[in-house]
């Protein structure tokens, strides 16, 4: 009832249209077993005055009509289900704070999409299944109406199979959940293997682990328990096929010689039952099927659930004090930002007073957990601060507008993800004059392949955040944060990026804020801000930090 509510609660008309469905199926099963039962125990001809055979093909030809239009109707309305589903978590991860995003797990997400994408066979599955069932409700209509005792002998067969399937059903459910929840650490796995795969052929043991101790023993699990899931379905279905054979001796013995029954039952009973074999085996093979269907969107409730209550999301503010003003300082007073896992603080950052001015070049150094990288990502508008102030151009803005400060911030992280697809609406092609500049910029020239308006590069990782640099320069924002960004490049085009790349961005009035340890070259910064247990110290440069 629960898949049918789904569907109601998007279409009103589904019950209606699921209503009108059965009534012409019940009125096509009816009239074919009235004439097929009828032409068998009749001694007229099959053809005869009434045009009996004129009703008969009619009804065949309603009922395909009417589960064509059904059947379209359903496809449509399930693609529409699947794309909301979809797209729903989609927009719910757009806007999603970084710190529940982390929380949620890549995992979860994929396995989510996938268990979306198994409603594509829930058309079939909800047609195939009413049609079945129709007939069945028909069949055992018309053995009461000729035998209401061979029809309990029947029904208690029946009966009988399905509490056998039902109860082995639970175990097999059970079974495909502990497949699911595998699936999960299976895609955590392999994110591993594919983001680690460097760290993983480099290192024998590791290796050695990944795929033996918990690859490989994910996969033989899962492979059992499907294996196992399987098998019972195949004995389900072969004890469901081989019952009818008991079926048929109790009608040609049983019934006989217990109970006064002419030939012509006898013959309409062994019709009856050989019309209702086809749609019962249906019934039968579509059970694995509404399993699957029935987990997955267990699972997706579960999920939904996890996003809809976990995940904070952080909606665009209109008309934002940010956006009235080209960029002239930022200034941040007593911020704080705390590390808290079930309640426990693990780490504070603050608080800080920080002032960013237009047209500076101001580095952050510090210890591994000092703080610059949670600091980084305040700046990024990743983290929100629990507490303290923040000022655009000496306007006061609130913790909803701070998000907005990301149209004036350009981010290089330590490792940048470069996108196979240009999502900036960059114009990217060899033509472009301001890009070509930029390439002989960043010392890149022949190493690029230009495809379908972007980049297809082959780079090493300090070419990679030459790139990086590229496009975010095409952005053309006035606060550039760079994390570790020198880290990868040779001696040569580290100097250059210190002595001409930086002055050269500053004499644009572009504002540079980078984490870096190479202390050769802090006296290109305007300012140095040392972090230290997540305070900051002051380390003197040509102006004073703010404290």
């Amino acid at each position: 009832m629960k898949l049918l509510s789904i569907f109601f609660n998007r279409s009103k008309l589904f019950y209606a249209a699921f209503f009108l469905l059965g009534f012409v199926n019940v009125l096509l099963n009816i009239g074919i077993l009235s004439f097929i039962n009828n032409i068998l125990t009749s001694d007229e001809a099959i053809y005869h005055k009434d045009y009996d055979w004129m009703l008969f093909f009619g009804l065949i030809v309603v009922s395909l009509g009417a589960n064509a239009v059904f059947q379209s109707y359903m496809v449509k309305l399930t693609n529409d289900i699947k794309f909301d589903l979809e797209f729903n978590i989609l927009e719910k991860l757009r806007f999603a704070n970084y710190r529940s995003f982390e929380k949620l797990g890549n995992e979860k997400i994929f396995t989510a999409i996938d268990d979306i994408r198994t409603m594509v066979n829930l058309p079939e599955l909800i047609v195939s299944g009413v049609n079945a069932i129709i007939i069945v409700i028909c069949c055992f209509a018309y053995l009461f109406y000729m035998s209401w005792v061979g029809a309990l002998m029947v029904i208690g067969m029946m009966a009988a199979l399905f509490v056998f399937y039902m109860v082995r059903n639970n175990y097999i459910e059970k079974d495909l959940n502990k497949v699911r929840t595998l699936r999960d650490d299976y895609y955590k796995i392999l994110d591993d293997l594919i983001h680690g795969f460097k760290e993983v052929r480099t290192n024998p043991v590791r290796s050695e682990n990944l795929f033996e101790k918990f690859l490989l023993t994910n996969r033989m699990s899962a492979k059992d328990l499907s294996l196992g899931a399987n098998i019972k379905y195949m004995v389900n279905e072969l004890t469901g096929n081989y019952s009818w054979y008991v079926v048929f001796g109790l009608i040609l013995f049983a019934m006989p010689m217990y109970f006064a029954v002419d030939r012509s039952i006898l013959t309409s009973y062994m019709v009856t039952v050989l019309y209702m074999m086809g749609p019962i085996s249906l019934i039968i093979t579509l059970i694995p099927a509404y399993t699957h269907i029935k987990i997955a969107l267990s699972r997706l409730g579960d999920f939904h659930n996890v996003v809809t209550n976990k995940l904070q999301l952080e909606v665009p503010v209109e008309n934002s004090v940010v956006e009235l003003e080209e960029f002239e300082n930022l200034r941040f007073e007593d911020i704080v930002f705390e590390y808290n896992e079930g309640g426990v603080k693990s780490f504070t950052l603050g608080p800080i007073n920080f002032e960013i001015n237009k047209g500076k070049i101001i580095f952050i150094t510090g210890g591994n957990g000092s703080g610059k990288s949670t600091f980084m990502n305040i700046l990024a508008g990743l983290f929100r601060p629990v507490a303290g102030n923040v000022y655009f151009n000496n306007k006061w803005i609130s913790g909803d507008e701070v998000p907005k400060l990301r149209d004036y911030i350009t981010t290089i992280f330590t490792t940048p993800h470069l996108f196979a697809k240009n999502y900036n609406n960059f114009e990217i092609n060899e033509n472009v004059i301001e890009l070509k500049e930029l390439i002989e910029l960043m010392r890149l020239e022949g190493k690029l392949e230009f495809t379908d308006n972007n980049i297809s590069p082959k780079l090493s990782k300090g070419q990679q955040k030459r790139l990086a640099m590229i496009l975010s320069l095409l952005e053309h924002k006035p606060i550039i944060l760079l994390d570790e960004w020198a880290a990868e490049q040779d001696p040569v085009f580290r100097a250059f990026f210190y002595r001409e790349l930086l002055p050269k961005l500053k004499d644009e009035g572009k504002t540079i804020i980078a984490v870096t340890h190479d202390d050769h070259y802090f006296d290109v910064a305007d300012e140095l801000v040392k972090f230290n247990y997540g305070k900051i110290e002051v380390s003197k440069q040509e102006n004073p930090v703010l404290v």
